[in-house]
């Protein structure tokens, strides 16, 4: 026997029956885990993500060292599940939002320029991806996984020309976090993410007429949820491992 929505990753999936002494107990955990999120979001806000400590977070959420430290191990490995978090949340939207069309590299350019505009929307969000980045590549496995299946079809079909699809997603995430750089520095320009978005696929091989015809493609409104908040109803209904 089985129910939806118990400490669920995604919709759709189904847990065992919980008993009541461990449902309270994982909802009691949930509820912890979202205010050490909350507070390092907090310190975000102020720009000190950088010099924040262990202290600054628990101090925040309320909560003791050891409280801390029984959910993350590390400071960083807080901050690298929040980035896993965002990452997976603007994944879904593209899901959504975007899907898969004919053209993968019309899809690659797509996916690119929404994640930055969404992660941009929230300045705190852009800046904890920007902080993962360079330590794990992409920030979830999920996205790891669609970056290279994207980039795949996109050789597969000619449209790209590098020398492997390994090669092909180090540039896009290196060139990802530059874009998050330049929108935390100087805010969101949809027009300098265009011209951005235009070297990443030159630097793939991609012509130049087509590359300025990709990176200016329509995109879907974002959604009206702000970012930040679809990330904590996320962490909500997600199991911490």
């Amino acid at each position: 026997m089985s129910i939806q929505g118990a400490g669920v990753a995604e919709p759709g999936m189904t847990v065992p029956l919980e008993d009541f002494r461990t449902r309270t107990a994982r909802q009691r955990r949930q509820r912890t885990s979202g205010r050490l999120l909350t507070a390092v979001f907090g310190i975000a806000d102020t720009g000190r993500l950088e010099q924040m400590s262990v202290d600054d977070v628990r101090r925040a959420a309320g909560l003791s060292r050891g409280a801390f430290y029984n959910y993350f191990g590390t400071l960083s490995g807080l901050l690298i599940y929040m980035s896993g978090l965002i990452g997976t949340q603007i994944n879904a939207e593209e899901d959504q939002l975007i899907g898969p069309t004919e053209d993968p590299v019309r899809d690659l350019a797509l996916h690119l320029r929404y994640f930055i505009l969404r992660a941009s929307s929230d300045r705190s969000c852009a800046l904890l991806l920007r902080y993962a980045l360079p330590i794990t590549g992409a920030p979830s496995e999920r996205m790891h996984a669609m970056v290279t299946a994207g980039f795949g079809k996109a050789l597969a079909c000619g449209g790209i020309d590098v020398p492997s699809v390994p090669a092909a997603v180090d540039l896009a995430l290196g060139m990802l976090a530059a874009m998050l750089r330049r929108a935390t520095l100087d805010g969101v320009d949809r027009r300098r993410i265009e011209d951005q978005t235009v070297i990443v696929l030159r630097a793939l091989g991609v012509p130049g007429d087509r590359a300025l015809t990709l990176a200016a493609s329509p995109l879907p409104s974002l959604p009206p949820t702000p970012l930040r908040d679809a990330v904590l109803a996320r962490a909500d209904r997600t199991p911490q491992v």
